[in-house]
């Protein structure tokens, strides 16, 4: 392996900066020559690099790196096909039982039958790039935890599927107890909380504990900002189920008794994997906030070559952008009036995909022609249907390089230098790499910020 290949992030910045770099040396890489796509694994004694061209060896991976307090997975299949050379047909279980390997057993005095620490030793790496273009993902550390093989024509078809290395933790319950209490006047009236504490700091306290090889922090964006409250008991629960039903509790301590949501915090957590750089980091999202503060602009024209005053220019390296907006929404969408100074106005979009400002009504209010405009009788159908968020997915030529998870970006459509409706600004909640026969992708899970 490649030293220069190894990557290590420590910051979500990073991240973002990463990946606008890597958006910006392959689009016009890959736009000028062919490429290749290599594999690195290692579990075991086992040890695949496709880049040494084995001629009975043939590998593809699949890498799910999850937002929403997650354990990211992955997959791995290797088809070996054993020849006079390589005449072993054994060689694969070979390696995965080998003196390196120190299978995990099932560890039966424990109350969940899981297999506990030994899935420790299970440890495996997952990396991939490009050959010739010397880009690189991070080395992904990870625990096998199961495979399977298959025959097909003289050929052993093994999947190995594994999780993070929390995985550990994925499975064991535990008791967590109550965090402050709640202390009355004689009469019982009064109710005040005491020795309260933030649901991030528990939080971060709590993954400390359970998984000492994790470095874990409390996002700047979430640093302070959540209310102290007392945290009822939680009996038989997961590190991850524990996390994610506190951080629900978190509230603002800015934050309003209004019954209006679209405004409120949602704090959430996140898991790298990268070798030597273990992390779960606590974070915290404001739809209203950060959508105006989309912190990278992703912008494709198919037809156009790259654009131009941005800083992420992706050419001809999306394949696919695929939304689940609901066209039935702005179909039914009905033509209300804006409230205020507004009043007489309605808003729609033109042929470029801007807002357009069109009076309502047209002719005198005090004579029989004052009748609805033919610019305002489409009525901002668009605009009522896209206040409302939605899920979408872009497809890329592969990324190799960590996606900044819980990050906002800006999506720019555009085809022949016009952009189209469906771009705005994404929550990016997950990623998945896919290395395959059929070339190298990146598939990035979004949620559409509504407006």
């Amino acid at each position: 392996m490649s030293e220069a290949a190894t990557i290590i992030l420590s910051t979500d910045q990073e991240r973002i900066s990463t990946f606008e770099d890597t958006v910006n040396r392959l689009a016009p890489a890959l736009a000028e020559s062919k490429y290749s796509v290599w594999i690195y694994f290692k579990a075991g004694d086992l040890e695949i690099d496709t880049r040494k061209k084995d001629t009975n060896i043939f590998m593809s991976c699949n890498n799910r790196k999850n937002g929403s307090g997650q354990a990211n997975s992955f997959s791995v299949c290797i088809a070996y096909v054993p020849n006079i050379n390589s005449p072993d047909v054994n060689y694969i279980d070979t390696k995965l039982y080998g003196p390196n390997a120190k299978a995990g057993y099932q560890d039966t005095s424990n109350a969940t039958g899981s297999y506990g620490n030994a899935a420790v030793l299970n440890e495996c790496v997952l990396q991939y790039g490009y050959g010739n273009l010397n880009i690189a993902s991070p080395r992904y550390v990870g625990q096998l935890l199961d495979y399977k093989v298959e025959i097909q024509n003289g050929m052993l078809m093994y999947t190995m599927t594994g999780y993070s290395g929390c995985v550990s933790e994925k499975e064991n319950k535990h008791e967590f107890p109550q965090i402050g209490s709640m202390s009355f006047d004689e009469d019982g009236s009064n109710p005040t909380p005491q020795d309260t504490e933030r649901p991030t700091v528990v939080v971060k306290k709590v993954f400390e504990q359970y998984l000492p090889e994790y470095t874990v922090t409390i996002d700047s964006s979430a640093l302070g900002k959540d209310k102290a409250i007392v945290i009822g008991a939680l009996h038989d629960k997961t590190v991850f189920e524990y996390a994610r039903e506190v951080l629900s509790l978190a509230e603002d301590e800015s934050v309003s008794d209004s019954d209006d949501i679209s405004g409120k915090s949602v704090y959430y957590f996140t898991v790298s994997d990268v070798e030597n750089s273990k992390k779960i980091t606590i974070k915290r999202t404001n739809p209203k906030e950060d959508s105006q503060n989309a912190r990278a602009n992703v912008i494709f024209d198919w037809m156009g070559g790259f654009g131009n005053n941005t800083n992420v220019h992706t050419g001809n390296l999306v394949q696919n952008f695929n939304t689940e907006f609901k066209g039935a929404v702005a179909l039914n969408a009905i033509a209300k009036k804006s409230e205020g100074s507004d009043d007489e106005y309605s808003y729609s979009i033109n042929s470029y995909g801007e807002v357009v400002k069109a009076k309502m009504f047209i002719g005198d209010p005090m004579s029989g022609d004052y009748i609805q405009s033919d610019a305002s009788k489409n009525l901002s159908a668009w605009a009522t249907a896209t206040q409302y968020a939605y899920k979408a997915t872009l497809t890329t030529v592969g990324l190799p390089c960590e996606i900044p998870i819980g990050e906002y970006i800006r999506v720019r459509p555009l085809i022949y230098g016009r952009e189209h409706l469906t771009g705005g600004v994404y929550m990016i909640t997950g990623s998945e790499d896919n290395v395959d026969n059929g070339g190298f992708t990146t598939t990035l899970s979004l949620v559409k910020i509504g407006t």
